[in-house]
């Protein structure tokens, strides 16, 4: 049960859409939205993308891909999970995806 308390705590920390814009960079100046979000057509569909450099470089590792240069959001469900969760699909059960089964892992 502590996985879900550590999951919204970080929701409260910042990692929910109307948070994003104070996202802030390591010399305390301000990202925007526009250099965190980013909207890509993949497949014949829209995805949703954070695209940080600490994010970038977090996933790069998680993953062992020196060419990763986003992490995908999810993009289906209710308006509480869309755009404030890794999706699921390249996640697994990272504890910030919308509904993890097993043991959550904190990236």
């Amino acid at each position: 049960m502590y996985w879900l308390v550590i999951h919204e705590l970080t929701h409260i920390l910042g990692f929910q859409r109307e948070l994003y814009d104070f996202w802030k960079r390591p010399d305390g100046s301000y990202l925007g939205i526009y250099n965190i979000l980013h909207i890509e057509p993949v497949n014949g569909r829209l995805v949703n993308n954070i695209k940080t450099p600490k994010v970038v470089e977090t996933a790069r590792v998680m993953f062992n891909c020196t060419t990763l240069d986003s992490v995908e959001l999810e993009n289906e469900g209710t308006g509480a999970s869309t755009m404030q969760h890794w999706d699921r699909r390249d996640a697994g059960t990272e504890y910030m995806t919308a509904n993890y089964v097993g043991t959550p892992i904190i990236s």
